[in-house]
């Protein structure tokens, strides 16, 4: 690919909301900077395609744009090389977290025993993230840290709770609002087992227990919600999700358009 090229992808990802790297970190900060304050320069030059990933992974060591490089960190989102396409040490190129915060909450995870939904709501983000990081599937670092970072505590789903979950699946509530309702003695995982039936599996159920258009429903309502509190700026993601009651992700991701797209709003919604 000619840099040109290469350069017009970069343009055209950082501006189309449809895009599907329109959210990739750095496509974001070329919105937040301008493209103005961005050069393009040609480090190195080859006619060997087979030095292309070493050339990479040497330049961006160099000059210290993986994002977790501890003297710098810039955009670079893996090491470079083939790396980018098959090491599972994969940087969420979402970016939910900065550096400074994921370093934060690995030592929470190995050297406290603070629970890892207190965890999460201290950061504003669902349980799941927070798994994600302690099982080494996102936000991974790279030296001899041994996954996952704390043991997970089985918890042996009791009867009792596994009929109720059945009956508010059937209702049309969502994972997590089950999990909630049930103070998060289940997570939003084990109840979307047991509702396609992998966990728990009950005689004369039908499976998935709950049904695409309640839940669509219920979803499409509270989106129209959350858009409506997230123009009115006055709350962060967490207070709204408390209030429609749902994962502050879900309302993240309405506000930049991610889901429940809207041509006509200009994201993110809330300024």
């Amino acid at each position: 690919m000619k840099l040109e090229e290469r350069h017009r992808l970069h343009l055209s990802g950082a501006t189309h909301p449809k895009a599907s790297d329109y959210n990739s970190l750095f496509h974001k900060k070329i919105r937040e900077y301008g493209i103005e304050n961005f050069e393009l320069n040609i480090l190195e030059e080859t006619n060997n395609k087979e030095d292309l990933d070493e050339l990479e992974k040497k330049w961006i060591k160099e000059k210290h744009s993986f994002i977790r490089d501890l003297e710098k960190g810039g955009y670079n989102l893996t090491a470079g090389g083939q790396i980018r396409k098959t090491n599972e040490d994969f940087w969420d190129s979402r970016c939910v977290f900065n550096k400074d915060q994921v370093l934060e909450i690995i030592d929470l995870l190995k050297n406290t025993n603070i629970e890892q939904s207190k965890i999460a709501e201290k950061y504003g983000v669902s349980r799941s993230v927070i798994y994600s990081i302690n099982s080494g599937r996102t936000y991974r670092i790279l030296d001899e840290t041994e996954y996952p970072l704390r043991a997970n505590k089985s918890k042996k789903t009791n009867n009792d709770d596994v009929l109720l979950i059945i009956e508010l699946l059937k209702q049309g509530y969502s994972n997590v609002e089950i999990s909630n309702m049930l103070q998060n003695r289940v997570t939003p995982s084990v109840v979307s087992s047991i509702n396609m039936g992998t966990k728990h599996k009950q005689e004369g159920i039908v499976y998935p227990i709950r049904t695409k258009n309640k839940l669509t429903l219920s979803r499409e309502q509270k989106a129209v919600k959350i858009k409506e509190l997230l123009r009115e700026g006055k709350l962060n993601n967490k207070e709204i999700s408390d209030i429609v009651n749902c994962d502050p992700s879900v309302v993240s991701n309405i506000n930049y358009g991610k889901t429940y797209y809207d041509k006509n709003e200009i994201y993110p919604i809330r300024k």
